[in-house]
């Protein structure tokens, strides 16, 4: 697998923020150079194509019958580090126990196999109702974001 050079491995984090901002690829590793974390140009026009095809693979993943499995063509591989083979990306919609203010947040759900949407649905909602003192949402709504996966070994 391939290893990310540290400055890469900071940079991952401001990238989708800065995507959805609309910054240019030019404008985003002119500030990543700014903030003292720019890194090889080519790796980074890399991971800018990857961030920039990710709102198109997010919106066809709702199009997806929950009765089957992720499509390989919606599947992001990934330089990032996983700790299983796929990380399935969830968006949660609900609302904070204590202060009744309206949340949008995302959980991930790390597995080794793929099963149909609604599996990984199943599980994400027992993953949260488990632990409710740490994930404190009365959840309104679940769904599947994005599914990534490690890249194949050189």
């Amino acid at each position: 697998m391939e290893k990310m050079s540290a400055p890469r491995g900071m940079a991952q984090s401001f990238l989708e923020p800065m995507f959805k901002e609309g910054y240019t690829s030019t404008q985003a590793l002119g500030a990543l150079i700014d903030w003292g974390i720019g890194y090889r140009r080519t790796d980074f026009l890399d991971d800018w194509r990857r961030i920039s095809g990710r709102p198109a693979r997010e919106d066809l993943m709702k199009y997806v019958p929950k009765k089957y499995r992720p499509p390989s063509n919606l599947i992001e591989t990934t330089p990032e580090y996983l700790s299983r083979q796929f990380r399935c990306d969830f968006t949660v919609r609900g609302s904070d126990v204590l202060t009744g203010e309206d949340i949008d947040t995302g959980y991930s759900l790390a597995r080794d196999e793929l099963t149909d949407i609604r599996d990984l649905e199943s599980e994400m909602w027992s993953a949260l109702a488990a632990e409710p003192d740490e994930y404190q949402v009365n959840i309104d709504e679940l769904f599947l974001r994005g599914v990534k996966t490690r890249m194949p070994p050189l």
